[in-house]
């Protein structure tokens, strides 16, 4: 379902389409920028937000939840679909459950669902898919590269001696655990491939 969504209310330059979500009562779409900025919402996203469509529109998008949750939408648009589906307060009262889709073209999408219409459909968050497997494996597999790298230098004292003989040991132990987590972030990406 959400696949499906993300792509129709995207045209070909990344732009909000016309409100084509076509996903019921109970349910909505917010497109935001990198920003954090609303620039795009199907029909039903105001009636759950409770507020005018004009009144969205340009918003930053954790301005519309309670200061508590605003952490939790910052980390789901970082995240996408990893960071899987989050309960958040409305500023306004009430709840709604948020699912975060992968940024495509300057967007992402949150698919936006009452928490009683996703209670009563009594749906479980969906299974992670083998794309989604494959983004979060790149997104760890860059900071541990990153990490690596920077206990080589200090192995190697690249830029001049470490001091203490303890640093050149812990630098050790950061690499070998570095890599030991590398290694698992690269099963995980061959078993997301089969």
């Amino acid at each position: 379902m959400p696949a499906t969504l993300f792509s129709q209310l995207l045209d070909a330059d990344g732009a909000a389409k016309g409100a084509v979500w076509e996903g019921g009562a109970g349910s909505g779409v917010l497109l935001v920028d990198d920003r954090g900025r609303i620039r795009g919402l199907s029909d039903e996203a105001p009636g759950l937000l409770k507020m005018g469509r004009l009144d969205i529109i340009d918003r930053e998008i954790v301005s519309l939840f309670r200061p508590a949750d605003r952490a939790r939408v910052e980390r789901g648009l970082s995240l996408g679909p990893a960071a899987g589906p989050a309960r958040i307060e409305l500023e306004a009262g009430g709840a709604l459950e948020l699912r975060f889709g992968r940024r495509t073209r300057k967007r992402t999408p949150v698919l936006m669902l009452a928490v009683a219409a996703a209670e009563a459909a009594g749906e479980p968050a969906p299974p992670a898919t083998a794309a989604d497997v494959a983004d979060l494996s790149h997104e760890m597999r860059t900071p541990l590269n990153a990490v690596i790298g920077f206990a080589d230098a200090m192995i190697g004292e690249t830029y001049g001696p470490l001091g203490h003989p303890k640093y050149a040991e812990y630098a050790d132990i950061i690499r070998a655990s570095g890599r030991h987590l590398l290694d698992l972030v690269n099963l995980m990406l061959d078993h997301a491939r089969l």
